[in-house]
């Protein structure tokens, strides 16, 4: 009787363990959102908290959470806004048991930079037009390059990279008469890059038509 107490013991300790260890991770980190991961358990519920780099976990402000759970100002825990260039830390809490107990990995994070600024339009021909740009700040993910896409209607985007150091891209090929949709991105890495410029620029080819 004693030995089969022992072993009931010793896998309830192992499956308390086993739930605890989630593997947190972070993705696609823009300027004012970021993605987070991890190995959920089966039957186990989840919540998450969001505070700045600095602040103590706030676990009465913990919100329920699925992995992969995007984080916006929208879905921030506490209602918070999320920031360009603010540190973050994050904490999650697994039910144990019917109750809520904060999970030992956490996360640090910086979102990138704020999304390029004052996009607009110049040199607008039949079949070409001129975008430019301001660059993101100098923040902590400064921008190694930028992504220009332009869309013709509700087509597909098409992208045109180029380096960190330009602030303009003359994009050629175009149909004549046909209203484009212009908006640039600052990126660093496949995981961090700027949110869009909003709003787009809107131009027709061959005739200037900006708003």
């Amino acid at each position: 009787m004693m030995g089969r107490l022992l072993i009931l013991v010793f896998i309830s300790c192992l499956s308390a363990t086993v739930a605890q260890s989630v593997s947190l991770t972070k993705s696609e980190i823009r300027s004012t959102s970021f993605t987070m991961n991890w190995n959920a358990q089966i039957r186990i519920d989840y919540k998450i908290s969001i505070v700045e780099s600095g602040s103590s976990p706030d676990a009465s402000s913990a919100r329920d959470a699925t992995s992969p759970y995007e984080v916006t100002s929208t879905t921030h825990p506490a209602g918070a806004l999320i920031t360009p260039d603010t540190n973050y830390n994050i904490y999650l809490y697994s039910d144990q048991s019917g109750s809520f107990t904060k999970v030992d990995e956490f996360l640090r994070l910086a979102t990138a930079s704020a999304a390029p600024s004052n996009v607009h339009i110049t040199n607008v021909q039949s079949t070409q037009f001129k975008v430019h740009w301001d660059h993101t700040n100098d923040g902590m993910h400064k921008a190694t390059k930028y992504k220009v896409f332009y869309q013709m209607g509700g087509n597909t985007k098409t992208k045109n990279t180029v380096d960190a150091d330009a602030s303009s891209l003359t994009i050629t090929g175009l149909t004549a008469n046909t209203d484009y949709s212009v908006t640039v991105v600052g990126w660093k890495n496949s995981e961090i890059f700027t949110d869009e410029s909003d709003p787009p620029a809107l131009v027709a080819s061959e005739y200037y038509n900006y708003f």
